[in-house]
């Protein structure tokens, strides 16, 4: 039996293209690999119909999806353009100070702990 979902024509892909931004804004925690895998479900897409629309190669799509190799910031762009999606520059949480790891053994704190 075929699992896979049946391919959305283009005017009923347009609700869940529609969707796309929200569904990637409820999930900031999914790294690249995973939202492309994810917007591909969502839009009954194949490997090879993304790529077409990605304008990359079906093999370069596959990796990135499974998370080998890194896809160069251009494809992943072409892939989320047609989707008017991009990719942002955020802030990267900083540790605060109770998480910071120790320094190393005999290291010190390089702030004077010259004791003779």
């Amino acid at each position: 039996m075929d699992k896979r979902p049946k391919p959305l024509t283009p005017p009923e892909q347009l609700l869940p293209r529609e969707k796309m931004p929200a569904m990637v804004a409820e999930h900031p925690e999914w790294e690249v690999p995973r939202m492309l895998k994810e917007i591909r479900r969502a839009l009954h897409l194949t490997v090879a119909d993304m790529a077409r629309v990605g304008r990359i190669c079906e093999p370069a799509l596959r990796n990135a999806e499974a998370g080998r190799g890194s896809p160069s910031l251009s494809s992943v762009a072409g892939l989320l353009r047609p989707l008017r999606l991009k990719l942002p520059v955020v802030p990267v949480a900083r540790p605060d100070a109770t998480e910071r790891a120790p320094p190393s053994p005999g290291m010190g704190s390089g702030l004077g702990d010259h004791r003779k």
